[in-house]
């Protein structure tokens, strides 16, 4: 978190062209420099509660849209205490994870998507917008707006009509608006020297921090129970498991998550696909099961994921728990959301504010907790593959 904080109080003293460097995006930067401020105002010995009460707003915000999607769906409105209360999402919270930020935005612009997607262009522009300001909040984002575009521009070609592709203008706009706040750095230096060389680096900062996100982190496993921590685990010789490059040769040729990239890249244009003929259900819920498939398949599959990262993907697994009836499937959920707050008790402990906790769980080898995961996020896979199938043509 004293990362946040500092990022927070960088923007508040140099501005955001100043203070942004990356590795989260421009809104995500914002929203730190607002925390930073208050914390200012009530103390900043008290940052932390501050930066906590934020994020226990937005996870307010999350519960209140999970009902609403629960109830969208026809479901039990009572599985949303499952978010509420289960050990897994208490942790992220103690841990001071910003996940609920972007997650928000996302389901929202899925409500959004499901009451406007009848309507004309302007419905699927309103839905948009919400999922324009996840798209400048976290790196997890861009997984999601690929498989996004992959499917709407599917839907286009199929039914030859492109309104749908109306969703991401929002996103366009405030992209290059930010783009165009960033180049205002260079703009005197650029009308006096008349450099094209500043032109176009000054056009291409936010994009180039955006690029750079893909090569952040070349480990196998950044604190990830997924299928590479044993094999990190294993290669590690006793050095943390981030230590593990991922950019390791096969065959001498082609690096590790060069291959992992591709195969996950296949996997979600062959959903979209499936969901693409699935039948009995509309386009928006199409979407959200996209967004639960895509957000589990990511920090499970892809190298260098942290323990964090599957958060949004959690949150709709709670809805396909209680949605489909098959017993395993919420067997294979439990096992995962429950190996995932052992794996993050373990790694991690409860959190700063908090002292005295108990430390049976501590004594597990968190290699465990990875093939648990595993197990449980196997199965969920295969059944929303599965499910898809199914229900295609």
């Amino acid at each position: 978190m004293f990362d946040y904080f500092e990022w927070g109080n960088n923007v508040l003293e140099k501005g955001l062209s100043g203070g942004y460097w990356g590795g989260y995006f421009p809104i995500q930067y914002q929203l730190f420099a607002l925390f930073s401020w208050v914390s200012r105002i009530v103390g900043e010995n008290h940052w932390i509660e501050v930066y906590k009460i934020f994020n226990l707003v937005f996870e307010i915000g999350v519960f209140v849209l999970l009902v609403k999607l629960l109830d969208k769906l026809r479901i039990n409105k009572n599985y949303s205490f499952m978010f509420w209360l289960h050990p897994w999402f208490l942790l992220t919270f103690s841990q001071g994870f910003v996940d609920a930020h972007f997650t928000f935005f996302v389901l929202l612009s899925t409500i959004l998507l499901f009451d406007n997607a009848k309507k004309r262009l302007s419905g699927y522009v309103i839905a948009g917008a919400p999922f324009a300001i996840a798209f400048l909040l976290k790196p997890q984002i861009l997984m999601l707006f690929f498989a996004l575009i992959v499917f709407f521009v599917f839907i286009s070609l199929r039914y030859k009509t492109w309104k749908n592709l109306m969703f991401f203008v929002p996103t366009l706009v405030l992209y290059f608006s930010y783009s165009a706040y960033f180049a205002l750095k260079y703009f005197f230096s650029i009308l006096i020297n008349r450099n094209i060389h500043d032109l176009v680096y000054s056009l291409l900062i936010l994009t180039n921090s955006y690029l750079a996100t893909l090569n952040k982190l070349p480990c196998l496993t950044c604190s990830m129970p997924n299928i590479w921590y044993p094999i990190a685990n294993i290669l590690s010789n006793g050095q943390p498991v981030y230590m593990v490059t991922s950019r390791m040769s096969i065959a001498g040729k082609v690096s590790v998550e060069t291959i992992v990239l591709l195969a996950v890249v296949f996997l979600i244009v062959h959903h979209c696909y499936l969901l693409l003929n699935a039948k009995n259900f509309e386009v928006p819920e199409k979407v959200l099961r996209l967004f639960l498939f895509t957000s589990l398949l990511v920090p499970f599959l892809m190298t260098g994921a942290h323990v964090n990262h599957p958060y949004l993907g959690t949150i709709l697994l709670i809805l396909y728990m209680a949605k489909f009836k098959n017993r395993l499937f919420r067997i294979a959920g439990n096992i995962l959301l429950f190996a995932l707050a052992g794996y993050l008790y373990g790694a991690y402990g409860i959190g700063a504010s908090f002292v005295g906790t108990p430390n049976l769980i501590r004594q597990i080898p968190l290699v465990y907790f990875a093939f648990a995961s595993i197990v449980g996020f196997a199965y969920v896979l295969f059944y929303l593959f599965k499910n898809a199938l199914n229900k295609a043509d």
